[in-house]
């Protein structure tokens, strides 16, 4: 159009990345706690300094929900204080909410959830919360959010087909591949 226009991004490097750490706090991971809080440690370790950082802490509700921040020392304080409560899995109102921060970030920036879940979702909560699924990926889409999956938890079991996967485990890979995302299995990773 003959206008000048401004280059902001040149260069093949990664625009800087907003994440989203969801963290499953529910009674299934119980005894996979330590490996839990082991994994969002590696993962932040692994992210640029120009980062920045929210947590949302979830069981049957949100129980925890931070402001974005570059700060790796507040982070780990936070993500230290987590434990796990016993409650249920209530994935669809820590993704709500998740959702809800990224919108607020700068589109000069990448927008990625990371789930750290083992994806348990019962079905009374989808039903009970009255949440469209389509909701979320639109959402998704439209704000060019990258959902990631970390499993964590109870191994799937032997010979299980995708059939016979929880409504948790289908939603969850439905957002994470229309999203281009990846689902990371840290129960077949060795230590």
């Amino acid at each position: 159009d003959g206008v000048l226009q401004e280059i902001r991004h040149f260069s093949g490097d990664p625009l800087p990345l907003s994440v989203v750490f969801i963290v499953d706090q529910s009674g299934s991971l119980e005894t996979f706690y330590n490996e839990v809080k082991k994994t969002i440690g590696v993962a932040i370790d692994v992210l640029p300094a120009g980062d920045e950082i929210a947590v949302v802490g979830f069981d049957d509700s949100v129980r925890i929900s931070t402001p974005f921040t570059n700060d790796r020392r507040e982070t780990t304080a936070i993500l230290k204080g987590i434990s796990n409560t016993r409650g249920g899995t209530n994935i669809l109102a820590a993704l709500k909410l998740s959702i809800e921060k990224l919108k607020t970030v700068s589109l000069s920036r990448r927008r990625v959830i990371v789930l750290i879940s083992d994806n348990e979702l019962d079905t009374a909560t989808i039903s009970r919360n009255k949440i469209d699924q389509k909701e979320f990926y639109r959402a998704m889409l439209v704000d060019e959010i990258t959902l990631y999956n970390v499993k964590v938890g109870h191994p799937d079991p032997a010979g299980a087909s995708p059939r016979q996967r929880n409504p948790g485990e289908i939603l969850v890979s439905m957002l994470v591949e229309g999203t281009g995302g990846q689902v990371i299995d840290a129960r077949k990773r060795k230590p």
